[in-house]
């Protein structure tokens, strides 16, 4: 780039240096391309001064530079302009990633094996005559349920088990149907919390239910809903 006065620059051996695609470029960033390059280097050339080639040199510099510039290592092209995922954006989410039967309380143990099927445990509950009904591994690795009973056969609490891989947006809506769809938007709330970890316990209840949310020892998500007066 730094040639005597005496030796005129040669516009032949000029290239363009290999740009990326459009779409790895930043929108806002002002490239300029080889053609305007090429013309300015013309233009500079006739002059033949030292602020001319000062100028010619900054250019091309310039242009070197928003070419050749390193990408961080391990980042993907465009990474840079990408925007985080944020709770908001979880929280939305549609995809049934879990299907399964919600079986409410105030039903018959009778209803919920017609529903269910049978239970894969069934032993004596913490209250008298009472029973509990579990079924493990509802959906692999990452669905547990649990039905406690009254004396009379009647469901009094239900109980789930989610792996913490399940999204929030998922656990959202399992909760809002434990609820016949009364998860309020403080309900909710707590349960956010308990899955981004801010807490390991909530406690909530609504006109006629109370439950609690928290996350076990083996780092899943357990969601318990009953009927007021049970526990």
């Amino acid at each position: 780039l730094l040639r005597s006065p005496e030796k005129p620059t040669q516009l032949a051996e000029v290239e363009a240096p290999t740009r990326q695609p459009d779409i790895f470029v930043d929108p806002e960033e002002k490239t300029e391309t080889s053609e305007s390059v090429a013309e300015k280097i013309e233009e500079e050339s006739k002059g033949n001064s030292a602020k001319k080639k000062k100028n010619l040199e900054r250019i091309l510099i310039g242009e070197t530079e928003t070419v050749e510039k390193p990408q961080a290592a391990n980042q993907p092209q465009g990474s840079e302009n990408k925007e985080p995922k944020t709770l908001a954006q979880i929280d939305v989410e549609t995809v049934p990633e879990i299907d399964f039967p919600i079986v409410t309380t105030g039903i018959s143990e009778s209803q919920l094996v017609s529903t269910l099927g049978k239970p894969n445990s069934e032993r004596r509950g913490w209250r008298p005559n009472s029973k509990v009904l579990v079924y493990y591994d509802v959906i692999p690795d990452r669905v547990n349920l649990s039905y406690q009973s009254d004396d009379t056969g009647k469901i009094r609490q239900t109980d789930i088990a989610l792996d913490s891989s399940v999204s929030l947006g998922a656990m959202q809506q399992t909760l809002d149907k434990m609820l016949s769809g009364n998860a309020s938007a403080d309900i909710k709330e707590k349960l956010r919390n308990v899955y981004n970890r801010q807490t390991n316990f909530s406690f909530f209840r609504t006109s006629n239910l109370e439950g609690k949310v928290q996350r076990d020892t083996k780092d899943r998500v357990t969601i318990s809903v009953w009927e007021r007066g049970f526990q």
